[in-house]
């Protein structure tokens, strides 16, 4: 019988592109159960995010992040699948359903490839194809799975804990090294995600930014990993140390 199906997704006062993400949630060929958007800003939603015909509940958050955000909703959640998605990013039409198909097929966590896009401002430079399997080589040099690209059994959250407060830039990499051991992570080689980066910077997970730097070596000491540049998907494409081609 197939898994009723929560989204989940954190906003920070971005109104304008929560309904984009929102938009691409409801154009999806299998639609989910439950979409719960976690509001930790100091902001109140528009109205007009009710406007789309999707079973969404907002949730209230108290503003320390989206770590927190995240944990929130998968609490709250009563689908027996999570899918996130990121209030910045976006689903391209049959993503929960290629997602979802392993799962209601028996596996319990799965991904699907993406397309990193460049931007500076609205203006699209560039979409640059992104997926990587999963292998316990490869997770110890970088994080192979975009986050809007999951799926999993929300129960793995009982026995494996919530998302990592005190990682706030490398939660999801944790996430996935403490998975690993116990669960395999199905890749499904389809881009069915996009991920917008802007190349202007001002991301919070700017690896330029010190804070991301701290944590990233918190993480590394966590998991016991080998001296690693900081990085992100798309250096992480592109630098040879990391040897990932």
């Amino acid at each position: 019988m197939p898994r009723r199906i929560t989204v989940v997704i954190p906003t920070h006062n971005r109104p304008h592109l929560l309904m984009n993400a929102l938009h691409t949630v409801a154009a999806q060929t299998q639609p989910p159960h439950e979409v719960l958007v976690v509001n930790d800003g100091d902001q109140p939603l528009p109205d007009t995010i009710h406007t789309l015909g999707l079973p969404l509940t907002v949730l209230r958050a108290p503003t320390r992040g989206v770590v927190h955000a995240r944990n929130h909703a998968v609490t709250h959640a009563s689908g027996e699948i999570i899918a996130m998605l990121d209030d910045d990013d976006l689903w391209h039409p049959g993503h929960l359903q290629a997602v979802t198909a392993p799962l209601h097929a028996g596996a319990t966590f799965a991904y699907t490839d993406g397309l990193i896009r460049l931007q500076r401002g609205t203006d699209i430079l560039e979409d640059i194809p992104f997926g990587l399997d999963a292998t316990t080589s490869v997770l110890r040099r970088t994080n192979p799975i975009l986050m809007p690209a999951i799926a999993y059994r929300r129960d793995l959250h009982d026995q494996h804990g919530l998302y990592d407060t005190a990682l706030p830039y490398y939660h999801d990499w944790d996430w996935y090294l403490r998975l690993h051991p116990h669960v395999p992570l199905t890749r499904v080689p389809t881009p069915t995600v996009t991920c917008v980066t802007q190349v202007e910077g001002g991301s919070s997970s700017d690896q330029r930014n010190p804070a991301v730097e701290a944590n990233f070596q918190q993480f590394r000491r966590k998991h016991d990993m080998p001296e690693l540049p900081v990085h992100n998907f798309l250096t992480a494409l592109r630098d040879p140390e990391l040897a990932l081609s």
